[in-house]
């Protein structure tokens, strides 16, 4: 039995303000950078990833084929998008 793996499509801001009333435009490309890799190296390997950089994500961000892949990565992201300071 083969097992396919869901498609998660990661939108990533690259509004400064979404990261901190501080942060400049170079800084926001960064954590984008930053929050990609960190994405790629969790879910890699068992998710097809693809990511989108945008002013404006909608619908949370986080778009995919399967419901609780999707959840998992909301998750995580919400637990750990600090890191990428």
């Amino acid at each position: 039995m083969t097992t396919t793996m869901p498609k998660v499509h990661i939108q990533l801001s690259t509004e400064p303000s979404y990261w901190g009333s501080l942060v400049t435009s170079e800084q926001a490309v960064l954590y984008c950078e930053r929050l990609q890799g960190a994405l790629k190296s969790q879910f890699g390997d068992e998710m097809d990833l693809s990511f989108e950089w945008t002013d404006t994500p909608v619908r949370g961000g986080i778009l995919c084929d399967n419901d609780d892949a999707l959840l998992e990565v909301f998750q995580w992201i919400q637990d750990n998008w600090t890191l990428v300071f």
